[in-house]
């Protein structure tokens, strides 16, 4: 971003009372919510840095103790309190890392959303109120034993969040009279993260990177005394 070249620098510095007075940042305030938005391939760069961030105690302490790691359960001990990972993919078959992804979030140190673009309506389809993901046969052609949602428990209950979250919002648009597309952005946006405790890592294509900038400064002149130019500079990454 606009003042750190690597994700890690602003969450080091931000860690510690005595660096975040003496940092040249106009943000006191600790990072509370970390929150990765991609897209497509985008995850390959996203995947690493969750892991770093969520492993980095571990890290420190030179592999740490099983007792240490049960405890913090893979979280980082002094970083943000919450990380977040709000994926689209056109859908579920196109998704990679399926097995590290399902290895993560078994640490429960990260939340996961999944968002479909184009679910392929021959595979599955999720009940209405998300939490229950359900195979609906509407052919004859069985999806492969070690691809299908069913495989991977907790990407099923990512997807099953997801798709629940679009169409939230679809419902909600159709009601206000405006029909669109849901994508990852708008999914992020609904979330209202309070921006002042919150670092933003984009990886994406370009219109995501876009309508992220400019929902972050939209959101920012709703907030009382807020600087969106040093946020961006300070808490916002793309690409990494």
């Amino acid at each position: 971003n606009g003042r750190y070249e690597f994700l890690m620098d602003v969450l080091w510095n931000n860690d510690d009372p005595e660096r975040r007075s003496s940092s040249s940042s106009p943000f006191s305030s600790k990072i509370q919510d970390l929150v990765f938005v991609s897209s497509g391939a985008g995850l390959a760069g996203v995947l690493p840095a969750v892991e770093a961030v969520a492993f980095s105690d571990e890290k420190e302490d030179g592999g740490g103790s099983n007792r240490n790691r049960n405890n913090q359960r893979g979280r980082h001990r002094s970083g943000p309190r919450n990380i977040h990972v709000i994926h689209q993919v056109r859908n579920y078959e196109h998704l990679p890392y399926k097995d590290r992804i399902e290895r993560l979030l078994r640490t429960g140190a990260v939340k996961f959303t999944l968002i479909e673009t184009a679910p392929p309506s021959s595979r599955r389809s999720f009940s209405d109120d998300g939490d229950d993901c359900r195979a609906t046969k509407t052919n004859q052609t069985a999806p492969s034993t070690t691809n299908t949602v069913s495989s991977y428990p907790l990407l099923s209950d990512a997807l099953a969040k997801g798709t629940n979250l679009k169409k939230q919002l679809i419902q909600q648009e159709n009601g206000a009279g405006e029909t669109k597309k849901v994508y990852v952005q708008h999914i992020f946006q609904r979330a209202q993260f309070p921006l002042a405790t919150t670092a933003v890592v984009v990886c994406g294509h370009l219109r995501i990177m876009n309508d992220m900038q400019h929902m972050l400064l939209t959101r920012w002149k709703q907030e009382p005394g807020g600087d969106a130019d040093e946020w961006m500079q300070e808490r916002l990454f793309l690409n990494i």
